[in-house]
């Protein structure tokens, strides 16, 4: 898991810890990022600055691999067990629930988040009260990945937190980090506003070009500083150009910058020769600088509909090279309606964006993939 940049502004302007956040009920939701390693990547950051400041209250990491985490059986269960290790003095009362009731944990996820979680913490929320003040509790909980909650309970986990929102005395603050699918993208309103919810688009954040900059350059340093070959690196490797291409690629994802980062300064290869091959300036022969972010965009790509036509939209619109481009104009030279691209695109909204007769490819990097036939493979 890649570094956030000691001075990375992730999460500075966005409420996360505010005094004035620690007694209201919201939802933090952050969307629209093409790879999900770059979504974990940001909560985990979070998770473990919220940690360190006593803000944290719970996590849970979705992840399609594990059979573990793949579904919500366990979610409930394992947000319980964390409140309980960070607050003691709910634990009885949580195993008070159990007792009462032996199916708890085969009920709806509303009802045992209810019974283990909300009504244990409630009680002592009012039971901490001093003259009409509240001692500061933990309250902040993170679901992260949860386009990779795989049993079709995806919109059950946000209304169960919106319906908790609305209704509970304890001042939640729920972080859901994921890819923006259809599914989930109209359970949070489609653009409407939900009550409590506020939406945080990574690849939006304009910051993120300033820290990936940063993040880059001082990698660089410090290769040209310890590396095995360093004697042969030049004080001006790479140009300020070079570094304006990487940023420029990594349209504000960390995972990119670091997976180069991570090619580039291997110790048995020489790093000018490894970052002239990620620019495509030297032929790449058995070095495959971009191996994982690869499978997961043949992975996202092919699990569309209709992947041929899919991919001819996209890769259209990246050879006319129009930052947005006219919809119209891809119909007419594939012969397809507005509607038929809308549908063949209604999946990938962390790679493009379509709607008022525009179509945005959203990432820079995308058409090195699509167009290298050695990394899209079978697409």
């Amino acid at each position: 898991m890649p570094p956030t940049h000691p001075q990375s502004h992730l999460g500075q302007d966005h409420g996360l810890g505010h005094e004035e956040d620690r007694h209201r009920c919201f939802h933090y939701v952050a969307l629209r990022c093409r790879w999900c390693g770059e979504v974990r990547h940001r909560a985990q950051t979070i998770a473990e600055l919220c940690e360190e400041h006593k803000l944290l209250l719970a996590s849970f990491f979705f992840f399609r691999a594990d059979a573990l985490r793949s579904n919500s059986k366990r979610l409930i269960a394992t947000i319980a067990y964390q409140v309980a290790v960070v607050i003691p003095d709910v634990r009885g009362l949580m195993e008070a629930a159990i007792d009462n009731d032996p199916h708890l944990l085969f009920r709806s996820l509303i009802t045992q988040f209810t019974a283990l979680i909300v009504d244990p913490l409630e009680r002592l929320f009012d039971e901490t009260s001093v003259n009409g003040e509240r001692t500061d509790l933990p309250n902040l909980i993170i679901i992260d990945g949860l386009d990779e909650c795989m049993d079709g309970t995806q919109v059950h986990i946000l209304d169960m937190i919106f319906a908790i929102g609305k209704r509970s005395k304890f001042p939640f603050i729920f972080l859901v980090a994921s890819r923006p699918e259809l599914e989930i993208s109209a359970a949070m309103g489609n653009g409407k506003t939900r009550e409590g919810l506020t939406r945080l688009r990574l690849d939006a954040d304009i910051t993120s070009h300033d820290d990936i900059r940063c993040f880059l350059q001082d990698k660089f340093d410090e290769i040209r500083l310890t590396h095995p070959i360093r004697s042969d690196l030049p004080s001006s490797w790479p140009s300020s150009e070079d570094i304006d291409t990487l940023v420029d690629k990594s349209s504000g994802q960390f995972i990119y910058a670091s997976t180069v980062v991570k090619f580039i300064s291997s110790p048995r290869h020489g790093p000018d020769h490894r970052l002239e091959i990620v620019l495509d300036l030297r032929p790449k022969g058995k070095d495959l600088p971009f191996a994982e972010l690869d499978a997961l965009d043949r992975y996202v790509l092919s699990s569309v509909e209709d992947t041929t036509t899919t991919v001819r939209i996209i890769a259209t619109a990246l050879t006319l090279r129009y930052g947005v481009l006219i919809a119209e104009l891809v119909s007419d030279i594939l012969d397809l309606s507005p509607r038929d691209i809308k549908l063949c695109l209604i999946d990938l909204g962390s790679l493009v964006e379509y709607g008022n007769d525009s179509l945005n490819v959203l990432h820079a990097s995308l058409g090195d993939f699509l167009f290298d036939e050695s990394r899209s493979q079978e697409l």
